[in-house]
């Protein structure tokens, strides 16, 4: 089987960045996992409008939204890698900002911020900026 036919998973690893879902590996590099035998991807996202940072006095009433994501990957022959991350949607109605922290098994392996800047009139899509 050739490379090109493998499995590659969706990632956001590049400075900029054209969309900013939720089923999207944030900090794993393009083809470290990428494979040709089995493997398990799993996707969650909570988003609500009063998690954390939005319980303070000074933010409680802005429109902003948090979100939590934690993303799996377990592939044949690899550790599993999975990331955790925590963000701020709407921003002044216009930014997106998330950190992350990636794992390989129990080891850490990645931190990164992403900024995110939604596109007027287009839902789910955005660019967005981090490393």
């Amino acid at each position: 089987m050739y490379f090109a036919d493998y499995k590659h998973f969706v990632t956001n690893s590049p400075f900029l960045i054209g969309a900013s879902e939720g089923s999207m590996f944030r900090l794993l590099d393009y083809y470290d996992y990428s494979t040709n035998k089995s493997y398990f991807e799993g996707h969650a996202r909570l988003e609500n409008d009063r998690m954390i940072l939005k319980r303070l006095p000074v933010l409680n009433k802005t429109l902003m939204r948090e979100v939590i994501y934690f993303n799996y990957l377990a592939t044949t022959g690899n550790k599993p890698y999975y990331e955790i991350g925590y963000g701020l949607n709407q921003i002044f109605l216009m930014f997106n900002v998330e950190i992350f922290a990636g794992f390989s098994g129990s080891k850490h392996e990645y931190t990164g911020i992403k900024i995110g800047i939604p596109f007027v009139g287009r839902s789910g899509n955005s660019i967005t900026i981090g490393g």
